[in-house]
């Protein structure tokens, strides 16, 4: 999924930079080198941006094996990756509070999610005992992300009223990575849930994400 993805956004850049008859509105686009910007919402696109730094990380160490992730990685290099809703950091209460809302009924809702807390974390609990510490999976995911060097600018966009996306948590991995030298523009809403904040603060949310492009153009 992630290399398809790839794929289709180095087939775009080509076709931009050799198109000499294309009009834009704006100078970011009118020029060459288009920059990659990713929008990334949620953990199903944190965890299609870990697999694709994954990926770009191999691609380095075997140097120039495909053309367009090597594209992909020269562009993102000077693009931006923006987080809404995200990275969630998987722990108990995340995963429960995910599970509850995915029932309309709370009666159903709150024992499915027990249920499913007990049966996925008791089983890892167990198996990092028995295997001398290894580290769970949603440590892993967390790690990776953490140490990511494939865009070194960053977006958060988060709320304090999300009981998915810990705001405590995306504040501190976006401190975390400032300290690693990534630049880091944030945005906390107080009052949206999670992916909700681009519907109940459209022009809010709108002129952040404008100040994040003129961010990258002006660097």
């Amino acid at each position: 999924f992630a290399l398809d993805g790839v794929q289709q956004v180095a087939k775009l850049l080509r076709q931009a930079d050799n198109d000499d008859d294309a009009v834009s509105e704006t100078a970011l686009i009118q020029q060459k080198d288009i920059p990659v910007v990713m929008h990334i919402i949620s953990n199903g696109g944190a965890f299609t941006t870990q697999h694709l730094g994954l990926m770009l990380d191999e691609q380095r160490d075997k140097k120039n094996v495909d053309d367009d992730l090597n594209l992909f990685a020269e562009r993102l290099e000077r693009g931006y990756q923006v987080f809404d809703s995200a990275p969630c950091y998987l722990d108990l209460k995340a995963s429960f509070n995910v599970i509850k809302h995915l029932m309309p009924n709370q009666l159903i809702g709150i024992p499915a999610a027990t249920l499913f807390c007990l049966a996925t974390y008791l089983p890892g609990m167990a198996m990092k005992v028995v295997s001398g510490g290894r580290p769970h999976t949603g440590d892993v995911f967390w790690g990776d992300l953490l140490h990511d060097t494939n865009c070194t600018r960053q977006a958060f966009i988060y709320s304090a009223s999300d009981d998915i996306a810990s705001a405590e948590k995306i504040g501190e991995f976006a401190g975390e990575r400032k300290k690693r030298g990534v630049h880091v523009m944030t945005h906390k809403f107080e009052e949206s849930t999670h992916v909700q904040h681009l519907r109940l603060h459209k022009t809010e949310y709108s002129e952040f994400i404008e100040n994040v492009l003129t961010d990258m153009e002006g660097k």
